[in-house]
């Protein structure tokens, strides 16, 4: 059987899961869940509000994400396309001022890799907390903004729909 095909080496691939364990392993203890080792490149936990994931993807620069969607009674541990709604968009959405984080200029190093990790942690903590624990979060709005921002993406660059799923 072939192995499977991991978005970065194998040494980095392992900082990403020490990462990964070390940093999102309290974050999932403190909404009440476990983290969980779904696939060499993804993690993730339950919550009964929310599905939490985080990954690293391929690319021709991988890239690593924290996901989120709302939880459904059917839904199992794992990524949901279409569904999943990343992390860096919960930011803008509910707090418009907030910085936006650029891409690494550079390829991946242990030592970044680790950043980037603990900061997912900590953003997730401070942005997605009514997301993953609260029964009144604004999901809807949430959609509907994201919704928004890709009708401005296609009217600013219309190319971009031949990428669009239908």
């Amino acid at each position: 059987m072939p192995r499977e095909s991991t978005p970065l080496p194998p040494k980095l691939m392992r900082a990403f899961r020490r990462s990964v364990e070390a940093y999102f392993s309290p974050v999932a203890t403190s909404f009440g869940s476990k983290l969980e080792h779904l696939s060499p490149s993804l993690y993730g936990f339950l919550t009964d509000q929310a599905v939490v994931t985080v990954g690293v993807y391929h690319g021709h620069f991988p890239a690593v994400c924290a996901k989120l969607r709302k939880r459904q009674p059917s839904d199992t541990l794992g990524v949901a396309d279409g569904r999943d709604i990343g992390l860096a968009n919960i930011i803008a959405f509910t707090d418009p001022c907030a910085p936006v984080r650029p891409f690494p200029e550079e390829y991946w190093t242990e030592a970044s890799l680790h950043a980037e990790v603990r900061m997912l942690a900590d953003e997730l903590v401070r942005y997605g907390r009514p997301f993953v624990t609260d029964t009144k979060a604004d999901w809807n709005g949430l959609r509907s903004y994201l919704d928004q921002q890709i009708k401005k993406a296609f009217e600013e660059a219309p190319w971009l729909r031949k990428y669009q799923k239908t």
